[in-house]
């Protein structure tokens, strides 16, 4: 069975199919077999994994593959190898203010934090009322006060635990490219529930296009149309849109106003944001930045500034529900 609607804007032309690159996948892992093919809107240029998944199925796939991993030790050489702040949460983190106000307290939903989360970047700036769901049960996210409310994010399991309007963010870092395309409408229009007016919903997803890469388990590939047509038919109203390259490089953004998907910068203060992208992407800066000029700011029980992701270019959102 074939989803026939495209999931960000709901047009039905498929412009082109590409198969998933399964045998690049590490060989622990089994991507359900009837998941073969990647379908690209004519409309909005978004791809997603074109055969129907159900929410269990995507549940189980990430259940097995952490149930695999739950006796190897943790490399070193990993990006978020148990270090508390990564420099990607923490120009997350700074990027968000530069846009909205991060008021103390504020409660927060993550989705799939993983083991690090961007809690304790949070905590240097408001003390979060902080929930999230994921596979695994995070000590970092224990430690800091976190609290997980489940394995997998559906718009069922989160109805029964967060009430109506009562989020003030919901944050996901790279953690969208894996939800299903044939619930992602219900699970944002979820989202929109869970926020209160003008509450702000955060991501950020690799540009898996420009970049060639249709790895499974990723079952969404993003394109700026795409982000925004999803955004305004769940009850979003775009703030802003920013595209990096694959070295941190800032590119553009697109705000609710732009005329183009990809327009000229209007964002606030935009090169305080390049100068924390090109300080904080640096692991050399970053590790000395650790014991000397962040030494009065972080919390005393910070043990590790971590390493930024791979070099993929990716968007980053910020939207807020429409009142």
């Amino acid at each position: 069975m074939l989803i026939e609607n495209c999931p960000y804007c709901l047009h039905q032309s498929v412009s082109h199919t590409v198969p998933f690159m399964v045998e690049d996948m590490a060989p622990s892992l089994v991507w359900p077999a009837k998941s073969k093919t990647i379908a690209f809107c004519a409309h909005c240029g978004g791809g997603y994994a074109h055969e129907v998944l159900s929410d269990s199925e995507i549940s189980d796939f990430y259940a097995s593959a952490y149930l695999k991993d739950e006796n190897q030790t943790p490399s070193t050489n990993s990006p978020y190898a148990l270090n508390e702040l990564t420099p990607r949460f923490f120009s997350q983190v700074m990027f968000l203010k530069a846009h909205l106000p991060l008021e103390n307290g504020i409660k927060v939903l993550e989705i799939g934090p993983n083991e690090v989360s961007a809690l304790p970047a949070l905590c240097l700036f408001s003390n979060p009322e902080y929930y999230y769901f994921d596979q695994v049960e995070s000590q970092i996210i224990t430690h800091y006060g976190g609290q997980r409310l489940g394995n997998y994010a559906s718009p069922e399991a989160i109805r029964a635990q967060i009430l109506e309007n009562s989020l003030g963010l919901i944050y996901g870092s790279h953690s969208f490219e894996h939800l299903n395309p044939f619930s992602v409408e219900g699970l944002f229009r979820t989202f929109a529930f869970a926020l209160r007016p003008g509450g702000a919903l955060f991501f950020e997803v690799p540009d898996d296009i420009t970049h060639g890469c249709y790895l499974p388990p990723h079952t969404l590939f993003f394109s700026a149309v795409a982000i925004e047509a999803l955004l305004r038919r769940t009850g979003f109203e775009l703030v802003v849109c920013s595209h990096f390259d694959g070295g941190d490089r800032y590119v553009g953004s697109s705000r609710a106003d732009a005329p183009k998907a990809v327009a000229t910068s209007q964002t606030a203060q935009p090169w305080k944001e390049r100068l924390l992208q090109v300080l904080m992407s640096s692991e050399r800066i970053a590790a000395a930045m650790k014991p000397y000029r962040l030494k009065k700011a972080l919390p005393q029980s910070l043990k590790s500034i971590g390493t930024p992701y791979e070099p993929i270019p990716y968007f980053r959102v910020i939207a807020r529900k429409v009142a």
